[in-house]
């Protein structure tokens, strides 16, 4: 092998760390309502949720938000856009802060804050 052969190639996996990976370690929650697939939402995002003080429990404040995201997605997907990343349409959410959806690899979704990507 000479110097200038990489040592890695872009097919290498160096490291993997799931959806599942993540839920075990406490960083993601499943929003288990909506399938298919996995959707998640951070623990940010959660945290923000629960910091929201008004006469709403938790839940009540957390499932329009997790419904809007999945109208978001639907209305992307249906548009024919095969969109890993949404970056716009959850202005106006629970949390008072922009908020993105990116894909999984369960085949769902995650509900994350942009510095959280």
């Amino acid at each position: 092998m000479s110097e200038k052969d990489p040592i890695f190639t872009a097919d290498d996996v160096i490291s993997t760390y799931t959806a599942a990976d993540a839920e075990a370690d406490g960083a993601l929650i499943h929003y288990a309502p909506i399938t298919p697939g996995r959707w998640y939402f951070t623990i940010g995002v959660h945290e923000a949720i629960e910091a929201k003080k008004d006469h709403r429990s938790y839940f009540q404040k957390l499932t329009p938000l997790m419904c809007d995201a999945l109208m978001l997605v639907n209305a992307t997907l249906k548009k024919n856009r095969d969109e890993h990343l949404i970056t716009e349409g959850l202005e106006g959410n629970v949390t008072g802060r922009p908020l993105w959806v990116g894909r999984n690899e369960t085949g769902g979704w995650t509900v994350m804050f942009p510095e959280e990507n």
